[in-house]
């Protein structure tokens, strides 16, 4: 009777031993490589060799852990063959479905499932992450027909198997992955793996290390596509920007000169700024993508409207000290001496169409005099002709969400826009209406045109935090270090996976 109960115990251990080693971690191997549909792709050889034994190490754990913790002990409290083909299969199931759904979430979003995204994953429903009902239904039918086969054939695959996968102490691949476990925690601690592609797997999650400084890993894709501009006008254009402006700083008695520049211009009295602080506003205002992106170019990805102006042959004179120190005189005088330097080579109408830039950190009344000598120095040398003037803030500052944005045409027409409009739409828009660029949002933005009335929300982005602005519910969603907040009842938290899907829009090519 004891020899019989310790046989049949063997037998369903073997039986579990072999599925789980012999199908289920190949399986979810084959699962996992969706992660890497994520673009976080090692730089060295030393990521290479991470990447593989973490990968074999991570996965293996998984499926022994599920093995010996949850299977093997019903099993030896109820060795019954039919009861260990029900437990492995869900368990096997169950753990399987978890490594997709989580390799989904980290190649879609960048967060594992275990973040923030299960909360909101199980409040407002899975076809989220899965894109859409029927994605859903697909999974579903497929982790049905997968019972039914493992069901149906498990006498043939547990024969198959047999032999191959006996006792665990002698086999191979328990040997292996702990090899592989111990070899990653040693990489991770001993070399510089950056932080990113440690995530992708989060075998080390809690394991410290020395602090280093890394770009973010991701692959930048952008833009993304072909602008196809097919605009011959080439005017001349003036892009003046202040590190720091907002609506309230806007009136006739703080900056008057400016301010009366509104007769001649289009206004835009609701344009929202999209960071969270200056340097991330120079760069939205740029390039057209969330501030979240920076860390991810290199010295290779410019501004799509920069590449545009060398394939048109622009002359491109951009004046920024390169200093984030709002208010600072002498960073300004050095800008105005180099403006000044410029004027004296440049001169007349006839030469190449020109692009300058220029960013100012003065505010307030100090910041009005160097716009207006600036515009005034330009009209003298009769470099104003056939030219488009934007003038426009980086950052809001604590003062409010909206920074001014005047677009100055050469027709010099007068118009006031009340609708929301934001610093991603603002050069996107100069594209396609000048150079008639048709993909300049598409392959280069995730802003609107900005004459378009209706905005549904807004992302605001910054290091390790975003912000949803609500448009229509009038309200934000804050999301910091992984923890969502929103003081309104009716906030849309599912708002948050657009706003993560834009967040990783230039990840990967569309």
């Amino acid at each position: 009777m004891i020899k019989n109960s310790m046989n049949r115990r063997n037998f369903t251990l073997a039986w579990g031993r072999q599925l789980f080693f012999g199908l289920s971690w190949p399986f979810s191997s084959l699962i996992a490589v969706l992660y890497l549909r994520s673009f976080i792709l090692p730089e060295t050889q030393v990521d290479w060799v991470y990447l593989i034994v973490t990968f074999i190490g991570h996965l293996g754990f998984l499926n022994a852990a599920v093995y010996f913790l949850l299977f093997c002990p019903v099993i030896l409290l109820l060795p019954s063959y039919y009861i260990s083909r029900l437990w492995a299969l869900l368990l096997i199931l169950t753990l399987n479905l978890f490594i997709f759904v989580d390799a989904l979430s980290f190649s879609s979003y960048h967060l594992h499932i275990y973040s923030y995204l299960s909360k909101l994953l199980a409040e407002q429903g899975i076809h989220h992450l899965i894109g859409s009902s029927a994605g859903v239904l697909v999974l579903t039918t497929g982790a049905l027909v997968m019972t039914v086969f493992l069901w149906v054939r498990g006498d043939a695959l547990w024969r198959y198997m047999s032999g191959r996968f006996s006792n665990p102490i002698r086999n191979w691949y328990l040997l292996l992955i702990i090899l592989c476990l111990g070899t990653s925690k040693v990489l991770h601690w001993t070399n510089d793996i950056h932080p990113k592609l440690a995530d992708m797997l989060p075998l080390n999650f809690h394991i410290p290390r020395l602090a280093h400084e890394f770009h973010d890993n991701r692959r930048f894709y952008y833009p993304s596509d072909n602008l196809v501009c097919q605009g011959k006008q080439n005017p001349n254009v003036v892009l003046i920007v202040l590190r720091e402006w907002s609506t309230a700083d806007y009136t006739p008695e703080m900056m008057p000169q400016t301010f009366h520049m509104k007769r001649h211009a289009l206004n835009f009295n609701s344009n929202m700024g999209v960071a969270t602080d200056v340097e991330g506003g120079l760069f939205s205002l740029l390039y057209s993508v969330p501030a979240s992106y920076k860390p991810s170019i290199d010295l290779k990805t410019r501004p799509a409207i920069l590449r545009e102006l060398t394939d048109r042959r622009y002359e491109v004179v951009t004046l920024d000290s390169g200093k984030s120190t709002v208010g600072n005189f002498s960073e300004d005088a050095e800008t105005m001496i180099r403006f000044k330097q410029w004027l004296m080579n440049r001169s007349g109408g006839e030469l190449q169409p020109y692009f300058l830039s220029v960013v100012l950190s003065q505010r307030s009344l100090e910041a009005d005099k160097l716009v207006h000598q600036i515009i005034m120095d330009l009209q003298k040398e009769e470099l104003l002709r056939n030219t488009h003037i934007l003038i426009t803030g980086a950052f809001p500052g604590p003062t409010g969400p909206n920074v001014p944005l005047l677009w100055v045409t050469p027709e010099r027409r007068p118009a006031e826009f009340n609708h929301v409009t934001s610093q991603y739409d603002v050069l996107p828009s100069f594209m396609q209406r000048v150079w008639s660029c048709k993909k300049a949002f598409k392959a280069a933005s995730v802003g609107e045109p900005l004459e378009k009335t209706e905005r549904d929300w807004i992302l605001v982005s910054g290091k390790d935090e975003f912000r949803i602005v609500d448009v229509r519910k009038d309200n934000v969603i804050s999301v910091t270090s992984g923890k969502v907040s929103a003081p309104a009842q009716n906030a849309r938290y599912e708002l948050i996976f657009s706003g993560l899907k834009l967040m990783t829009k230039f990840s990967r090519p569309n």
